[in-house]
């Protein structure tokens, strides 16, 4: 199963929220996980989000953004995406 992974999932995922663990049930179950090419900006604002909320320290920040690079197995331009999802 191929699974396109959206940058709040993926956010649930590495900071513990209350649907990480579904998320990475469904990607441990993907042959593929692919995010669009704008993913890492959309992970790294929502995770600069927390740090400036003094929710997150800029080192964890950085770790997470570590962790949540290698849930993807392929960034894909966007219109390719756009393509290959259905009408």
């Amino acid at each position: 199963m191929k699974v396109v992974l959206d940058a709040s999932a993926a956010l649930a995922a590495v900071l513990g929220q209350e649907l990480g663990p579904a998320v990475l049930d469904t990607l441990s179950a993907a042959t593929v996980v692919i995010a669009p090419e704008l993913f890492s900006a959309e992970v790294t604002s929502g995770l600069w989000k927390y740090v400036s909320a003094k929710q997150l320290k800029l080192e964890e920040a950085a770790e997470r953004l570590d962790a949540v690079l290698k849930l993807v197995d392929r960034f894909h331009p966007m219109a390719e995406l756009a393509q290959e999802s259905p009408s």
